[in-house]
């Protein structure tokens, strides 16, 4: 181990720095030169352009709102992009380095951008450089490249979320196809637009790797979870990787998969029905190992480090490696030596770079402390920051060669360069080179499959021959060719190519590798292909391979066959049922049953019976074997994950469900089993019952003795046992019912009311006893919504008092300067949410289904959340238009319309289940763009009150409870 000492900014001090005995280090940049840096980058003049991230923690021309306890902080406003008139300048910059004589030191300094606010990285284009700075994507020109912005940036993307500035996109890089990618935070949001485009945004909570493409203009989630991702490492073939401040180096990142997270910190995943998500690097267990990666295939350092994993360790002061081997779709690594350690508190390593001559930069945060909270409580060193660079001992100094002053040929040349950042700055510079094509297609016949893949990345498939050039080699002998042959015709070609040549995909099957059929099963998801191509695709794949290393994680199966499940059940049933019966498929036939009874419609229910039937049922002689037993429980098991008091069941999978083990009352009294009935009259009866057990059995008990237990159990201390009450009781109509909840509805929680008031005017005889007790002022008009006003009868109609359009804006306005005051508490406001809005709308996997998701609502504007909760009929969202049926019995039920077939409809109103209304009950039935919502929702709470609430509302991650 070699030691060299650094003097500090105190002469006085000398640091120690150790590296093994065949490296050395030097400081080739100081504070005088860089501050806070936090990305590195080596153009093609071999120059070093550096991120310095000066405006850290805090986004000028902002004001925090609140904060949780993670300090995920909401603010009052986003920042504008740079040249907007609303522009706040920061202090982070983007500055150049260059060794002008190739000595190895830096001795030419210049900044290429200043005022940036939080930009965490960039990346070169022909003509500009791409700048990550969230919320956006920007792009500076500069075409006569003299190192200065043409003008102000165009605005690529929009909408990555700023609640964490330590977790803020970063890591910018060409991958390999052309395709801008980067990571994102564990404790970000993103809703990301494309300026100009009427397209919906793409909205995420969390880590997540993603892509965009410049010239298409196309944003896409490449892959979701993991840790807090600070990185975006492409190795030699292609592949991705990511480090995440964790026990492990990081995450290798399959296209559309889902990876392993804290749920409960960072959200779920966008998919419910993934069940299941693939793991880290495999690696022995550290307290926290790697924040940022680079995978070295650069040719200078020691054989041992050859393809290893390097990390930047900021919290122990170190800069390590570890081995990396392919382990089927995932790798393993284990702990090599150290490259960088430092005894002293300051060294705090946060990004690493290979550079043109094969050594490695370092960036150096330099902090005695690197605590995201402590950072926003003033507790940081702003003028602190080095660059360092680690080498092979005795390695000469290095000119890198001008790139963007070679020919065609010699850049052809360079892609069979040993140094992958040599092979990467000529693939960039090639890619704008108009002759290539002729000139890479000597380089498609080498032996070397390296050479294959860097002509095919370097390829301009715009050209017409380029198809052609791609299908002669999806026989190639490397899998890695195989597989990047692939992408890039799903790419490229996804017009045409679907319709002409998807069926040669079938002459690859059998010797495919599990990278290639890993991104078969994720093209296979993203793209239009028609049914029948799909189901027979699928059909061909290796689903239950002796040799499990042979085939690809049972959960990218899923994955495929989950896309196509809504519109292709029973293609989903009939592809699992038939196949052979080993350990994949049986844990695929899981899966597909329990997502087939989530979907909770008659048509999706039949086909998990036909399926059940199939694979579990019936169990003849002679007997069964073990393995058979065993499945059939599994099977019942995942069925019944995934049953509700509310989930459609056929009596006949009920009755099957019951024999196979599930022993729950509910599906018993379902098959009106009278001793199951009489046990739950009897639990209903019982002051000692569990809410969980009613909740069970009450929305499956019709019997005419329990609509006076319901109307008791209206009362309970469970509130959700008594929003089921209360939804059962649209069963009934008994007067005294009507009578008795009149009398109480002052007494039920706010987060019922609203639901008791739909009850009661779903009946002439309770309507008028609840009208009368509003013109009476015993209760509130404001419970009155708009669509209840419209379907009372006109005579009742006539009393009631009008709402006034001056009134809402009254409203609003004051609300309005409530909220420019001061901030709110989230935590109290989560409350407020769950007691008013939460039995309607879905917020962070909290709510009910009847109103819009809010989770992907633009809640950061109080302009358009105020008007749509004081004034809800002031625009209806598409989709949420309402029905109004009036039954044979004079029943009136209004909601959303879920569900419907010849035979029934299924009605979901406000705050409550949904309703099976069998249309030979019906009398009438009327549609309207009335809202349900009620509009007095806001005017009883106190002007905190209001500020918590809202602030809550526009938090853009689930808060952090204490369990």
């Amino acid at each position: 181990m070699r030691t060299f000492f650094a003097l500090l900014l105190c002469p006085a001090i000398v640091w120690a720095q150790k590296t093994p005995d065949d490296l050395e280090s030097e400081i080739v940049l100081t504070e005088e030169q860089v501050q806070q840096p936090v990305f590195l980058k080596f153009d093609a003049r071999g120059r070093l352009w550096v991120a310095e991230y000066r405006s850290y923690p805090e986004p000028a021309g902002t004001e925090m709102r609140s904060r949780d306890r993670y300090w995920r902080a909401v603010y009052d406003k986003l920042p504008s992009p740079p040249g907007h008139p609303d522009y706040h300048p920061g202090k982070d910059k983007i500055t150049i380095h260059e060794d002008t004589n190739g000595d190895g030191n830096y001795d030419q300094h210049s900044t290429f951008l200043d005022q940036l606010n939080l930009a965490t990285s960039f990346e070169f284009g022909p003509e500009g450089v791409y700048v990550l700075q969230p919320p956006y994507l920007l792009y500076y020109a500069d075409k006569d490249h003299d190192d200065k912005p043409d003008g102000k940036p165009e605005v690529l993307l929009e909408g990555f979320g700023i609640e964490d500035t330590h977790a803020l996109v970063s890591s910018l890089t060409w991958g390999p196809d052309g395709w801008l990618c980067g990571s994102q935070g564990s404790t970000v949001s993103s809703k990301i637009k494309i300026p100009g485009s009427d397209q919906p945004s793409i909205d995420r909570i969390g880590q997540l790797m993603w892509r965009y493409h410049p010239t298409r203009k196309v944003y896409e989630v490449f892959a979701e979870g993991g840790g807090n991702l600070w990185s975006c490492e492409f190795d030699s073939k292609g592949r991705l990787f990511s480090g995440h401040n964790g026990s492990t180096p990081g995450s290798y990142y399959l296209p559309g998969a889902y990876y392993a997270k804290t749920f409960r910190k960072h959200g779920e995943f966008s998919n419910a029905y993934v069940y299941g998500h693939l793991p880290s690097i495999d690696h022995p267990g550290w307290k926290r190992l790697s924040t940022n990666i680079a995978i070295y295939e650069g040719g200078q350092l020691p054989k041992r480090f050859k393809g290893s994993l390097l990390w930047a360790n900021t919290l122990l002061h170190k800069v390590g490696a570890s081995t990396l081997t392919s382990a089927g779709l995932n790798f393993r690594s284990e702990y090599l030596d150290p490259l960088l350690s430092g005894d002293a508190p300051l060294f705090r390593p946060v990004y690493i770079e290979p550079g043109p001559d094969g050594a490695i930069y370092v960036a150096d945060w330099r902090d005695k402390q690197v605590n995201h909270m402590k950072n926003h409580e003033g507790q940081i060193n702003k003028s602190d920051g080095r660059i360092y660079r680690v080498r092979k001992k005795g390695v000469k100094e290095f000119q890198p060669l001008p790139f963007n002053k070679l020919s065609t040929s010699e850049l052809v040349e360079k892609l069979r360069n040993s140094n992958r950042w040599t092979r990467e700055s000529a693939r960039r510079i090639l890619w704008n080179r108009q002759d290539r094509n002729e000139l890479i297609r000597p380089l498609l016949k080498s032996k070397n499959p390296q050479d294959v893949l860097e002509s095919l990345w370097a390829l301009d498939r715009n050209e017409a021959e380029a198809k052609d050039i791609l299908m002669d080699q999806r026989h190639h002998e490397d899998p890695h060719v195989r597989t990047w042959v692939l992408r890039l015709l799903f790419d490229s070609y996804r017009g045409s190519w679907f319709k002409e040549d998807i069926g040669k995909l079938f002459t690859t099957m059998n010797d495919a590798s599990v990278e290639y059929e890993a991104q078969l099963l994720f093209e296979l998801r993203r793209h239009a292909i028609s049914s029948e191509n799909f189901w027979n695709i699928l059909g061909n794949l290796r689903l239950d391979d002796e040799d499990l290393s042979l085939s690809p994680s049972l959960q990218l199966y899923w994955w495929a066959i989950e896309s196509r499940v809504i519109e292709d059940p029973e293609k989903a049933a009939e592809l699992l049922g038939v196949t052979q019966n080993g350990p994949t498929t049986k844990k695929l036939l899981c899966y597909l049953a329990r997502r087939l009874i989530a979907e909770n419609t008659q048509r999706h229910a039949q086909a998990c019976l036909s399926l059940y039937k199939k694979t579990a049922h019936p169990i003849q002689a002679p007997p069964p074997q073990e393995s058979q037993i065993a499945h059939q429980a599994s099977l019942t098991k995942s069925v019944s994950l995934a049953l509700t008091p509310d989930s459609i069941i056929p009596d006949e999978l009920a009755r099957l469900l019951v024999q196979s083990g599930n022993n729950s009352l509910a599906l018993k009294i379902k098959l009106n089993d009278s001793n199951a009935i009489a046990e739950g009259i009897s639990l209903l009866k019982n002051p000692k019952a569990s809410p969980s057990k009613l909740l069970e059995i009450i929305p499956v008990i019709s019997s005419p003795q329990a609509e006076s237990l319901f109307l008791n159990l209206t009362n309970h201390r469970d509130p959700e046992v008594a929003r089921a009450a209360i939804n059962a009781l649209f069963s009934y109509s008994a007067p005294q019912t009507g009578m008795t909840l009149v009398k109480r509805f002052n007494s039920f929680p706010r987060s019922l009311q609203d639901l008791v008031a739909n009850l009661l005017t779903s009946r002439p005889e309770w309507a008028k006893t609840w009208l009368e007790a509003i013109q009476s002022g015993d209760i509130a008009s404001s419970h009155l919504t708009p669509l209840i006003r419209e379907n009372l009868p006109q005579a009742l109609r006539k009393t009631l008092p009008v709402e006034s359009e001056d009134n809402f804006k009254k409203e609003i306005v004051r609300i309005s300067n409530i909220l420019k005051t001061t901030s709110g508490n989230p935590q109290t406001g989560r409350k407020l949410y769950l007691e008013r809005c939460a039995s309607c709308h879905f917020l962070y996997n909290e709510g009910g289904q009847i109103g819009p998701d809010l989770t992907a609502y633009q809640r950061n504007s109080i302009s358009d959340l105020l008007l749509a909760i004081v004034n809800p009929a002031a625009e209806i969202r598409e989709g949420f238009q309402t029905i109004t049926v009036t039954t044979k019995d004079q029943q009136t039920l209004s909601g959303f319309l879920t569900n419907q077939n010849e035979h029934s409809l299924t009605i979901r109103p406000l705050g409550g289940k949904d309703h099976l209304i069998e249309r030979r009950q019906i009398t009438s039935q009327k549609t309207s763009n009335t809202s349900l919502m009620p509009s007095g929702l806001l005017s009883d709470l106190s002007e905190q009150q209001l500020r918590d609430l809202f602030t809550y509302l526009g938090t853009s991650q689930p808060l952090n409870l204490k369990k």
